[in-house]
């Protein structure tokens, strides 16, 4: 059944498929045995708990990675204990959650949900929990729960052998490692324009269509998505968890991102520092109190977003660089001019990419249909950064005024 060569072996999917798998050493099976049994938090099933339709979410990207399929589900009770089974696995939550057993379902407020335990409600730490998309998680009560509780089993069943040869990554670093996927590609579009969205506070917490713009940031522990107007309002209200001396000049820099262990509290902060321009990366503890921060502001303005249509964050950020006075100046007019016919030019061999306009009588640079800039603003690099080149020039010269 399985293929050994060296250290690769093959396990052996549920579906029929086969995935390659990491053999574990002999030290780390040792190591493994010693933790066997062992106590576990309750912040690990909690852990599980929040983020289990997020992870059902991502079951395609968990399947073709044997570590992360292997990865031990810490529950503190219900299934496991009632089961008297070792550490389940994710890969048989993922395989059960497709079964008509375990399918996702609708719970009492109509969000869609998953069973992230199963008990037989004995007791009332014997109880089936639902975790939802928005990941709330609350206790509930189903039908055939001893019928669904063996299906688990056996799948769990599976996939234990396997985790008890291969190796396996942790919970978080699944959950890690999923957030940054989904936040890579747009991460660079919001890093390098944390300047400009602090620039334009006033105008964007004006318009609720761009307050709500979502950024690219996944905070562990906390919900998404995150928008522009909570950092904004972190910054204005001088939380001293989102601030931090530059490292540079020792001018306030304004922390944009940060991750770490909600159990150790250990992390990391990004920050930059928007009166010499440095950008920054150091470890920094608090990760704990940095969250929470986050969150409840995050909770506190989200009971004014609801019938709100934001804009995607490349539409905003495209809004916010247009329509530039300039000074009405020889030299001025000379500069601009062959940046705008430079980038036009670029623009030309894209469907749909808004030229830009230079008014000579009023000194005005603008484009047509900011809207779309959206579209094709990430698609072409060099498209890109002529894009950039144009804004930077007109907000230099902007500042003459």
């Amino acid at each position: 059944m399985l293929e050994i060569i060296d250290n690769i072996g093959y396990m052996k999917l549920m579906d029929g498929t086969s995935l390659l798998a990491h053999k574990k050493s002999t030290e780390q099976k040792i190591e493994d045995n010693k933790k066997a049994g062992h106590v576990f938090s309750n912040e690990e099933s909690e852990m599980f708990f929040k983020n289990a339709y997020f992870l059902w979410k991502h079951r395609a990207e968990i399947r073709k990675d044997s570590k992360m399929l292997l990865a031990s589900v810490r529950v503190s009770s219900g299934t496991a204990n009632c089961c008297s089974l070792k550490d389940a696995t994710l890969g048989a939550f993922l395989d059960f959650w497709d079964t008509t057993e375990g399918a996702p379902i609708k719970n009492s407020e109509g969000n869609n949900a998953v069973l992230c335990r199963i008990g037989l409600g004995r007791s009332e730490a014997d109880t089936c929990k639902l975790a939802d998309e928005l990941g709330n998680v609350a206790d509930t009560s189903i039908d055939l729960a001893c019928h669904r509780l063996s299906k688990f089993a056996a799948i769990n069943r599976h996939y234990h052998k396997y985790a008890e040869q291969y190796e396996a990554c942790s919970l978080e670093s699944v959950l890690v490692s999923l957030q940054m996927g989904k936040r890579k590609s747009k991460w660079p579009l919001y890093r390098e324009n944390i300047k400009l969205f602090y620039e334009h506070r006033e105008e964007i917490c004006k318009r609720k269509e761009w307050f709500y713009a979502t950024i690219p940031l996944s905070v562990f522990g906390t919900r998404n998505p995150i928008f522009v107007g909570v950092m904004l309002t972190l910054w204005q209200r001088g939380n001293e968890r989102f601030m931090h001396k530059c490292e540079k000049c020792g001018h306030t820099a304004y922390v944009y991102s940060f991750a770490g262990s909600p159990m150790s509290g250990i992390g990391s902060i990004s920050y930059q520092c928007f009166h010499c321009g440095e950008y920054g990366h150091i470890t920094k503890d608090g990760f704990g109190s940095r969250m929470k921060a986050l969150k409840d502001i995050r909770e506190e303005l989200l009971k004014d977003k609801e019938g709100v249509d934001e804009v995607p964050l490349e539409t905003l950020i495209a809004n916010l660089m247009m329509n530039f006075k300039l000074p009405n100046k020889p030299e001025v007019k000379d500069a601009i001019t062959e940046k705008i016919r430079a980038y036009n030019q670029k623009a030309s061999h894209y469907k749909d990419a808004t030229p830009l306009t230079f008014d000579e009588d009023t000194f005005i640079v603008s484009g047509k249909n900011t809207s779309h800039i959206s579209g094709w603003l990430i698609k072409s690099d060099a498209l890109r950064k002529k894009f950039i080149s144009v804004c930077r020039l007109c907000s230099d010269l902007s500042e003459e005024l």
